[in-house]
């Protein structure tokens, strides 16, 4: 049976979702929900998210997409040219899942049809960004069930995270 997975991102009101190869808000409590859905499965996301964070991250499996085949991950993180490699390597990993996309825009586009579910934190305020969120193919896509809402902490920047599904399957 193949593993499930899950795109997560959060995304600013205007669409943004990077800033000069980081995300353009200081939100620790967002960032640290990421940490802990993510904890125990198996992360894959692109070389500019890799380089953001420095080392792999811990308590999961890294997988870093990047075209450049002489690109060498961090120790405890493989690497993948393209979606459809960096897939096969998740779902013939020993680790159990789920499988977690974790951005930029184009992976996240090319990931989209394999999706089950979007973990998305929706922050009610815009930011400066170089980098913004692919929204008509998501609209295309069909997440549109909410499955769970729930508001992120009181703080100067509202946001509410949530986990959506398809109400059908639209991208083959």
């Amino acid at each position: 049976m193949p593993k499930p997975v899950h795109l997560i991102l959060a995304v600013a009101r205007n669409g943004a979702i990077g800033r000069a190869g980081r995300l353009p808000w200081k939100l620790p409590d967002e960032w640290n929900y990421f940490l802990a859905t993510t904890r125990g499965g198996i992360l894959i996301h692109g070389r500019k998210s890799q380089d953001q964070h420095g080392p792999a991250l811990p308590d999961r499996e890294v997988i870093v997409l990047s075209r450049d085949p002489a690109y060498v991950p961090p120790p405890d993180a493989r690497a993948a040219q393209n979606w459809a490699a960096a897939l096969a390597l998740a779902q013939a990993s020993p680790h159990p899942g789920p499988i977690w996309v974790g951005g930029g825009p184009e992976i996240y586009r090319a990931a989209l049809p394999d999706a089950d579910r979007v973990y998305l934190t929706e922050i009610y305020a815009d930011f400066p960004a170089d980098t913004f969120l692919p929204w008509a193919t998501f609209a295309q896509a069909g997440f549109t069930r909410v499955l769970s809402e729930r508001p992120g902490p009181s703080g100067p920047v509202p946001y509410v995270f949530k986990v959506l599904a398809r109400e059908k399957k639209v991208l083959d």
